[in-house]
């Protein structure tokens, strides 16, 4: 059984000790550019089902393309030099 007061240890640096930034907007970013992608989806459905497919081959990886500067970002004071 282990006990109540062991401690581990995490290769990561506390919140406290890295920034105190709260990433917010870059988070309001990332949801708008999934909640575009799904109202792209939907008005393909209704719209134009023919590019359909296009949409979801081509507009997921776009969707992803955009995703990696704000993570990069986001993620840059934790990585390690």
């Amino acid at each position: 059984m282990l006990s109540k007061t062991a401690r581990t240890s995490s290769p990561l640096p506390r919140s406290s000790e890295t920034s105190s930034d709260s990433h917010i907007a870059m988070t309001v970013a990332l949801v708008i550019v999934d909640a575009v992608f799904v109202a792209l989806l939907v008005a393909s459905w209704f719209y134009m089902p023919g590019g359909l497919f296009l949409l979801v081959i081509l507009g997921y990886g776009t969707m992803l393309m955009l995703h990696i500067p704000v993570t990069e970002r986001v993620f840059n004071p934790y990585l390690i030099d």
